[in-house]
């Protein structure tokens, strides 16, 4: 006697349910604006913890609060948590067992590691986290500092360079040691000024957010094994959006399982202007 189908799987339609029930290992599913991509993503959370898997164990991560809201959301429906229930599935709702899976933004997940090992990169917590008007301001002070003519050197123009690279993995080092010509120079100049006005506050910005646990996971084995067990399903919405840095952070997280579940749109990169690198898309399988 057949057994009856998950109802997770009911309203999906042939492509859906072959990327939700697709084995363990990496999967890349590429497709159009409008077909469901991150419907598929949600199903998929649901469906693996409706299969067993422990649901503090799942990794989801997207671009926006607004989409990890979402997906949280729409999960707890799917697994028929009842109304008013605070969350995903604890110990006692015999749903996959566990805590609730980590749903939430590159940033959160990055803050998250850093979070617990701060003192390997020289901070103390609680550090801060500057936004773009704090960071703003930062380039302005030192721009002021340093004599610079802000008309020449526009702070966002410096920022979104600094940005770039530290996106890049690429070091403060790594870049003045390279710097060739007035413009990098003088990036390189304001970004040692910066960089020591955030060390002095004990914080740190967005980009350090992600290069920070980089650079834990690279440099700390011990700390890199402990996420890899503590993530052995990893899942990613709009894949195409990564850039370097998030790339590096997701792969490294992923390679002890290769249980690597990653939505995007090969024809589409909403987030090219904050350095996202296509080549993600293309190299994910070699990879």
């Amino acid at each position: 006697m057949s057994s009856a189908p998950n109802p997770i799987l009911r309203d999906l339609n042939a492509g859906q349910r072959a990327a939700v029930t697709a084995p363990d290992g990496p999967v890349l599913i590429l497709a159009g604006a409008g077909s469901g991509k991150t419907r598929a993503l949600t199903h998929r959370i649901a469906y693996l913890i409706s299969r067993g898997a422990a649901a503090h164990r799942i990794l989801a991560v997207t671009f926006t609060n607004k989409a990890a809201r979402e997906v949280e959301e729409r999960v707890t429906k799917l697994l028929g948590l009842r109304p008013g229930h605070k969350g995903l599935p604890h110990p006692a709702s015999g749903a996959g067992g566990g805590m609730r899976p980590f749903i939430g933004t590159f940033h959160r997940l990055a803050n998250h590691i850093l979070q617990a090992h701060a003192n390997l990169v020289g901070y103390r917590r609680p550090y801060t986290i500057y936004d773009a008007d704090d960071q703003l301001g930062v380039v302005k002070n030192v721009i002021k500092a340093e004599g610079l003519d802000p008309k020449q050197f526009a702070p966002a123009a410096v920022l979104a360079a600094i940005s770039r690279a530290k996106q890049e993995l690429t070091s403060y080092p790594e870049y003045e040691a390279a710097a060739n010509g007035l413009w990098p120079e003088t990036v390189a100049r304001i970004w040692k000024g910066y960089a020591a006005a955030l060390r002095q506050a004990n914080s740190v910005d967005f980009d350090d957010l992600i290069g920070f646990a980089v650079h834990i996971l690279t440099e700390h084995p011990e700390v890199l094994s402990r996420f890899q067990e503590r993530f052995t399903h990893i899942l990613v919405d709009e894949y195409q959006d990564t850039n370097h840095a998030q790339y590096v952070l997701i792969h490294k997280l992923a390679a002890g399982h290769r249980r690597l579940f990653a939505i995007g749109d090969d024809a589409q990169s909403i987030y090219s202007f904050r350095g996202a690198d296509f080549r993600n898309i293309l190299n994910f399988e070699r990879d």
